[in-house]
């Protein structure tokens, strides 16, 4: 995907900021680096192997919510 096309979609979705965020559940860190949207899980230690259970209970909920929330919003810009 070339870089205009990349802005053009991050754009579209930063256009529905609020209500992708109120969908997802919470604030996400939106920067426009190689297309990529950010979630922090604050207090994760993947250096602990006792918070690693629940780190990774933490990533399959916010893949799962990335899906729902911007699967049919980039198929649309696509």
């Amino acid at each position: 995907m070339n870089d205009n096309k990349a802005k053009a979609i991050f754009n579209a979705l930063i256009a529905e900021k609020e209500q992708i965020e109120a969908e997802f559940g919470c604030e996400l860190d939106w920067q426009f680096l190689d297309d990529r949207i950010a979630l922090y899980h604050d207090g994760a230690d993947i250096h602990s192997k006792s918070s690693w259970k629940e780190i990774n209970l933490k990533l399959a909920e916010s893949v799962a919510n990335f899906k729902k929330v911007f699967r049919e919003r980039l198929k649309a810009l696509s």
